[in-house]
């Protein structure tokens, strides 16, 4: 078939389902899907690594990625998942709290304080 090349380039370009990722793979998808919002793929992350909520980028944990992402479903989310709002990455002197309300991201200082 003359177009089988272009058939098998889009397939083998295709998004990989979350379950189907490497640790390699997984890791930027998982903090690309906080700044999506894509709740889905953050739980089927986590699911298939349950250290992610752990994991850390130039944003902090999981968590400071979402707030400064502004993504309040996504924050809403990871704690639904067990993210822990009271936990501060090594080096970073402001809690999740004290960013909100430098940030005026009063929602976000709402959500916590409810509890």
């Amino acid at each position: 078939m003359a177009f089988e090349w272009l058939t098998s380039a889009f397939s083998s370009s295709a998004a990989k389902r979350p379950e189907d990722m490497s640790f390699e793979e997984a890791r930027p998808a998982f903090f690309k899907a906080i700044k999506k919002e894509e709740l889905e793929t953050l739980t089927a992350i986590t699911k298939k690594f349950p250290d992610a909520l752990g994991w850390e980028n130039e944003n902090g944990t999981a968590l400071y990625v979402a707030l400064a992402a502004k993504q309040l479903g996504s924050f809403k989310h990871l704690v639904g998942l067990g993210a822990d709002m009271n936990a501060n990455p090594p080096g970073n002197d402001w809690g999740l709290m004290q960013r909100a309300a430098n940030n005026g991201q009063k929602d976000f200082a709402q959500y916590m304080l409810e509890q």
